[in-house]
């Protein structure tokens, strides 16, 4: 009887121990699992079409990159990184008849076709295939340090009749 009592009772504490650590150790591996604290969408496990933001977000991008976004600007995607640098990855879609608006708007140079000017794998964050775009054109916009504006690249998907997709990389170093 005493036998049994003394297994019962060394059976339980290491139910208890084994207990303790799954306790101590999952809500750990959950947050590690689903990458609390950051923005990378891949990090928190995250398809590329669940990092679309509100608006909000996205015109402070814009305001960051000194860009002047078109009323009709929708379909945004969102991508911020502040590390010893900033750097903003932002997309969104326009009318075909607000391109001009955008670029005098926002004081960029006219686009040179067929130039992806976003630097390889700065897009990979969020999915973007700018590499397999038919028909594309693309700006580099350098740092002026006189106004203050970060390096902006830009590169507008023309494959579409009537709607822009614009795809912006803007980032101080």
């Amino acid at each position: 009887m005493i036998r049994y009592i003394y297994r019962m009772r060394s059976f339980s504490w290491s139910v208890v121990r084994r207990q303790r650590w799954i306790a101590v150790l999952a809500p750990v591996a959950v947050l590690g699992l689903t990458g609390c604290g950051t923005s990378d969408p891949h990090a928190r496990g995250l398809a590329p079409s669940a990092t679309e933001s509100n608006k909000a977000e996205a015109w402070e991008a814009a305001r960051f990159a000194k860009l002047t976004l078109p009323a009709d600007a929708h379909d945004f995607q969102v991508y911020n990184q502040s590390r010893m640098d900033r750097l903003v990855l932002l997309r969104f879609r326009i009318d075909r008849s607000a391109r001009q608006r955008f670029l005098q708007g926002s004081n960029l140079p006219e686009p040179k076709p067929d130039l992806s000017a976003i630097q390889l794998g700065l897009g990979d964050k969020l999915g973007w295939h700018l590499d397999e775009l038919p028909h594309l054109e693309g700006i580099r916009d350098p740092i002026d340090p006189e106004q203050e504006t970060p390096e902006r690249q830009v590169v507008i998907d023309t494959s579409s009749p009537s709607i822009l997709t614009v795809y912006v990389a803007a980032f101080n170093a």
